[in-house]
């Protein structure tokens, strides 16, 4: 039981880094395409 609690820990962990770097290279192409 605590196994799988870790994991799942571990994939929200990932998951959530993984919708930063997303929000990350959006408001940079917003940033680069409103600047031209």
């Amino acid at each position: 039981m605590s196994e799988k609690k870790d994991a799942d820990e571990v994939l929200a962990l990932l998951f959530n880094t993984y919708l930063d770097v997303i929000r990350e290279k959006c408001r940079r192409y917003m940033a680069w395409y409103y600047t031209q």
